[in-house]
């Protein structure tokens, strides 16, 4: 599986012992896995099960600890009730892990986006046209 940097979405987090919720917005798309780094330096880490929520409040995709696939630089990652405890092996500087999906996941597009992206092109469409129609008649009553 093969994971591209443009492709990745990250967030600025201060160090700290409270958990915090962290968002990040999929592009639809069809999903066979997904590359998890937690944090980009030797550091302990912890977090909840991570899951995809879909804009309306459904959860599509949860992920325990026995769905967390390859670890790189991850000495280890353990389970403490609801939270996963993550530390990596000394020297390891870029820990991540894979999340491992059954089978593809698909995410669709926001309809709502969609119908506001659709009103806007035809704004503009019906603006340019009006504009041509103006123009057209502005021409034809100086011919007369």
């Amino acid at each position: 599986m093969g994971y591209a940097e443009r492709d990745s979405l990250s967030l600025e987090l201060a160090a700290g012992d409270a958990l915090r919720q962290l968002r990040f917005a999929l592009p639809a798309g069809e999903y066979r896995g997904l590359r998890f780094d937690p944090i980009d330096r030797e550091a302990a880490a912890r977090f909840t099960a991570p899951r995809i929520v879909s804009r309306g409040g459904e959860v599509v995709g949860q992920f325990s600890r026995g769905e967390l696939g390859l670890l790189h630089d991850i000495a280890e990652l353990r389970q403490e009730g609801a939270e996963l405890i993550m530390r990596p092996t000394p020297g390891g500087a870029d820990p991540y892990l894979e999340i491992s999906l059954s089978g593809p996941l698909r995410l669709e597009p926001d309809a709502a986006k969609l119908a506001k992206e659709a009103a806007a092109t035809f704004a503009v469409v019906l603006a340019a046209q009006l504009a041509v129609a103006w123009l057209f008649s502005r021409t034809t009553s100086r011919r007369l």
